[in-house]
């Protein structure tokens, strides 16, 4: 598994709107046409906040991802998230 492939995926989802928005309508559609290990695919899909996290994802990319898929009405679902990573450790 590659951070480098992630973080990848991840700045281009949050760089164009159009990606973005397919991530909303389909994550796998945009996802295959990356060259992801079935690890990379599964975190993607889901938007696995706590599995990039322990990986050492960039945190504020992980952020501006977010908020590219989700809106600013997400961020109250990503700090939780991130709090139960911090009380489950």
């Amino acid at each position: 598994m590659s951070i480098y492939t992630i973080e990848r995926v991840l700045w281009d989802l949050q760089d164009s709107n159009e990606k973005s928005a397919l991530y909303r309508n389909d994550p796998c559609e945009i996802l295959e046409n990356y060259s992801l290990t079935p690890d990379e695919l599964s975190i993607l899909s889901k938007m696995n906040i706590e599995a990039m996290v322990t990986l050492g994802v960039d945190q504020m990319l992980m952020f501006m991802t977010w908020q590219a898929i989700n809106g600013p009405q997400g961020i109250p679902e990503y700090m939780q998230r991130l709090n139960n990573i911090n009380n489950n450790n």
